[in-house]
């Protein structure tokens, strides 16, 4: 059995339950968590700002060391500190062939189960499913996930650090380096400083968005300078992340003070502390705020 913070139903309180885990198949590891970021999507979900199905263990930004891995794996290794990611390739379609992994249409992270459909937590010694947000559920004190998820670290970096490095950072840093490629010495504005946006911190006509916003919200613009002015309006999604490249990039940057990622973390709780986490999000408190196991 471990603990979980479980959303049992879409705009009540996410509530800590113990749960079954199963074990590591082919394909998959087991991560005992260090660390879970609280990340705004996870306050989406919580809110009914986006429909989730329901029981979900919560939290997409995560780290920890792997404790087993079934059969076929051979990397991650038993014993690394790996960094998960949410958005998991399938592998095979158009997308992920050409390397552009954040256009997968057929991503387990979207299903919120591993590969075959199955879920790495059960209620009560084998009883009711209960679905990994997406696909790697990082608040809770282990979880079950494919292979591919868990990129291997180097050694020495900070878990809260490695945590980050799986959603906000490589989502910051990316939209700035991989998707709009600014060029060094360019100026730039950021507009929403969260733990996305400082990550991008220290656009020639070009607007790039990031952040995700509730289902529906909608933005509007003069269109005349807009096409006079040549610019640009840029989606970026994961910082168009390749995830076992980019993570030990960015974590190798954090080691050699390039990246100060641990800057980010300005509040540390333990899982019990959730809810009162997503309180201090609505009020606009705290850049990022990590579970610590």
């Amino acid at each position: 059995m471990i603990r979980a913070v479980v959303l049992d139903q879409i705009g009540r309180p996410a509530l800590v339950r113990e749960l079954d885990l199963i074990e590591p198949r082919a394909g998959e590891v087991r991560v005992r968590m260090l660390a879970s970021g609280v990340c705004h999507s996870d306050l989406h979900v919580r809110d009914g700002e986006w429909d989730r199905p329901t029981p979900i263990v919560m939290g997409h930004e995560g780290a920890g060391i792997v404790e087993a891995v079934g059969p076929g794996v051979t990397s991650p290794r038993v014993g690394e500190l790996v960094a998960l990611s949410w958005l998991i390739p399938c592998g095979v379609c158009r997308s992920c062939r050409r390397g552009r992994i954040w256009e997968c249409p057929d991503s387990p992270s979207y299903r919120h189960t591993l590969f075959d459909g199955e879920t790495a937590f059960r209620r009560d010694h084998g009883g009711a499913p209960v679905r990994s947000y997406c696909a790697i559920a990082t608040m809770a004190e282990a979880s079950v996930v494919p292979a591919a998820a868990a990129i291997p670290l180097p050694d020495g970096v900070d878990p809260g650090a490695a945590a980050l490095i799986g959603c906000c950072v490589t989502t910051g840093v990316g939209a700035v380096l991989k998707t709009a490629a600014v060029p060094p010495g360019s100026s730039v504005a950021v507009i929403g400083l969260g733990g996305v946006g400082l990550s991008s911190l220290p656009v020639g006509g070009t607007a790039v968005l990031v952040g995700m916003t509730p289902v529906g919200e909608r933005a509007a613009f003069e269109v005349f300078p807009f096409v006079d002015g040549a610019r640009r309006i840029i989606g970026s999604n994961y910082g168009s992340a390749e995830p076992a490249i980019d993570f030990p990039r960015y974590a190798s940057w954090a080691l050699d003070g390039r990246l100060p990622i641990d800057r980010l973390i300005d509040r540390r709780i333990a899982i019990d502390d959730v809810e009162d986490a997503f309180a201090q999000m609505r009020a606009g408190r705290y850049v990022r705020q990590v579970i610590e196991f």
